[in-house]
C-alpha cells in the first residue's frame, strides 16, 4: 500500500510540475500573440480616440480626455443606478 501512495504522491506532484512550466508559458503565448494584442488594442483605441486613432499629445488635450472620460463613466454609472432603482 505505502508503494501506491508513493505512486500517487509522485504523479501529484509531475502534474504540478508540468503545471507550473507549461502555464506561464501558455500565458505568454495567449497574450503576446501580436494578431490578438494588435486587434484588442485597435479595439479599445478606437473607443477611447474616435475621432481618428490619435491620441492627445499636449498636457490641456489629455486633461480635456480625461474629464470627458470621467464625465461618462459617471453618466453611465447614474444611468445604471436609475434603471435598479
Amino acid at each position: 500500500m505505502k508503494f501506491r501512495t508513493k505512486s500517487v504522491a509522485n504523479g501529484l506532484e509531475l502534474f504540478r510540475m508540468t503545471l507550473y512550466v507549461f502555464f506561464p508559458v501558455a500565458v505568454f503565448y495567449v497574450f503576446n500573440f501580436p494578431e490578438l494584442f494588435d486587434r484588442r488594442v485597435e479595439d479599445k483605441r478606437k473607443t477611447i480616440f474616435p475621432e481618428g486613432n490619435r491620441p492627445p499629445l499636449t498636457l490641456e488635450e489629455n486633461q480635456q480626455l480625461s474629464e470627458k472620460i470621467l464625465a461618462e463613466r459617471l453618466q453611465r454609472k447614474e444611468s445604471q443606478q436609475s434603471t435598479h432603482s
